[in-house]
């Protein structure tokens, strides 16, 4: 089985440089997140997905959409287990002090090891593995044939946080050097020792 992960084009929060991360964030695509979609969409043309899911933001909803429109996908599943990781108090902010709060939960995570470690309401790492885990099981118990190919479009937050955890072959320190980029295409298949990386930021992994 192979998994897509997809990260949705440019949104207007990342122009404003937001932290806006809940499913009631607002922001849909700026006319370059458009196109790195319909960039995306090329990436994957003539794959044929069995199940087609996305996070339920305004940014990856409209993301895809446009790759729907492109490949002649099917409908899209919409799960709150892909959607951005939460950040709690610090939602809507775009200041300096607060994502430097946000750098500081990042270095708890991936220098300290403080994985259970959150922003007052937010998410902790912990809990952002958890349900990717969880989204994972459940998919893999309803598509049992091995040679099926699942779309997801995401968030970079959460692909980077989650996956050095769920694939193989991809480490923290790896995942913290080469955030995924708008637009950007991960592939994970599954193997006899887990889930392995095969494609990070449209890179081959070997």
């Amino acid at each position: 089985m192979k998994f897509y992960f997809i990260r949705h084009g440019e949104s207007e929060a990342n122009a404003l440089n937001l932290l806006s991360n809940y499913i009631t964030s607002p922001y849909g695509l700026t006319d370059t997140g458009r196109g790195q979609a319909e960039n995306a969409a090329e990436k994957i043309r003539g794959i044929a997905f069995d199940g087609f899911y996305t996070s339920p933001l305004p940014r990856a909803i409209e993301t895809s959409e446009i790759i729907r429109t492109i490949n002649g996908l099917p409908v899209y599943r919409i799960d709150r287990r892909l959607a951005e990781y939460g950040v709690g108090e610090l939602e809507d902010k775009g200041d300096s002090e607060s994502w430097a709060r946000n750098e500081a939960l990042w270095r708890d995570w991936f220098t300290h090891g403080q994985t259970e470690s959150r922003v007052p309401g937010g998410e902790s790492l912990d809990d952002i593995i958890a349900r990717i885990r969880e989204w994972l099981d459940a998919v893999k118990a309803e598509y049992v044939d091995p040679a099926a190919n699942i779309l997801a479009v995401t968030h970079g937050g959460v692909m980077n946080a989650a996956l050095p955890f769920i694939l193989e072959n991809i480490t923290g320190e790896f995942s913290h050097r080469y955030h995924i980029r708008n637009g950007s295409l991960v592939v994970a298949e599954t193997s006899p020792d887990g889930l392995r990386c095969k494609v990070w930021n449209n890179e081959k992994i070997e």
